[in-house]
């Protein structure tokens, strides 16, 4: 049994102080010993690491780090995929449940954005536009009601310019304040949902 530091496994692994820190709180770091001489158990976290990687992103996670120049150090397996001997065989028990855990790790991640607002319902977003279009018709309007007689007794170019810029300017505020209130809206709206 070999054991390290946190930032040593960072090392042994080819990757950042950061992740190492992500596995630890996900609960994917074997830790041995107690208070402040905790240390990794490399071979059994190495393992748990083959175990529960998630399939669908082992193409994703060596692309980046070959685009990053990062080469694991010799004899650290390559944690993103599994050998082939270590893959169940297609058609039985484990080999759908690990699909089965695929599915459900991009549910939990799925959720994951939408509570961050990085992701918003369908529904949401399909109502969002017709809303801020309204908004930008009424402020249209509101241009031609605000302007017309203006124009119709200006003579000077120069004066209808710069009353069109004035009222553009206002358009321009009306959207951009429609756009702030709609992505609040958005993630506001699967908390109105479960109400």
């Amino acid at each position: 049994m070999t054991t390290c530091t946190q930032s040593e496994f960072a090392a042994i692994v080819g990757k950042d102080k950061s992740y190492v820190t992500r596995l630890k709180q996900a609960g994917r770091l074997v830790m041995v010993g107690e208070g402040r001489a905790v240390r990794v158990d490399v071979e059994a976290t190495q393992a748990l690491l083959a175990r529960t990687a998630d399939p669908s992103r082992a193409g994703v996670v060596r692309e980046r780090d070959t685009s990053k120049g990062r080469v694991p150090p010799a004899g650290t397996p390559d944690l993103g995929s599994l050998d082939d001997d270590a893959a169940p065989q297609a058609g039985s028990r484990a080999y759908y449940q690990r699909i089965a855990l695929s599915y459900d790790n991009q549910l939990v991640k799925l959720g994951m954005m939408l509570q961050r607002r990085l992701l918003y319902p369908r529904e949401a977003v399909r109502d969002e536009p017709r809303v801020v279009g309204e908004r930008l018709r009424a402020a249209i309007e509101r241009m031609i009601d605000q302007t017309a007689a203006r124009h119709a007794v200006t003579r000077s170019q120069a004066v209808r310019h710069a009353l069109n810029l004035a009222e553009a300017k206002k358009i321009k505020r009306v959207i951009l304040r429609e756009f702030v209130r709609a992505m609040r809206r958005m993630g506001q709206y699967n908390k109105d949902k479960k109400a």
